[in-house]
């Protein structure tokens, strides 16, 4: 059975959207479908096993907070 987890992160603004999306598209590659829109990432994860899907989507949150926390301190 396919397993799908959606994610929407929001941002402050378009630019910071795409600067997030392109720090983490590495980490993504052939497991998650990503786009931006707007101020907003939406991600998509499909895995057959659960537990896989999952992981992905804790990996993906993970390194989503590390590139908020650069942003910040960047801004400041």
């Amino acid at each position: 059975m396919e397993t799908k987890i959606k994610i929407t992160m929001k941002y402050k603004n378009k630019r910071e959207a795409e600067i997030v999306h392109n720090a983490l598209k590495p980490d993504n590659y052939n497991f998650v479908e990503s786009s931006v829109i707007d101020n907003k990432i939406l991600f998509k994860i499909k895995n057959n096993s659960v537990r896989s899907a999952l992981a992905t989507a804790d990996d993906l949150i993970a390194a989503e907070i590390i590139a908020e926390k650069i942003l910040k301190i960047i801004g400041d």
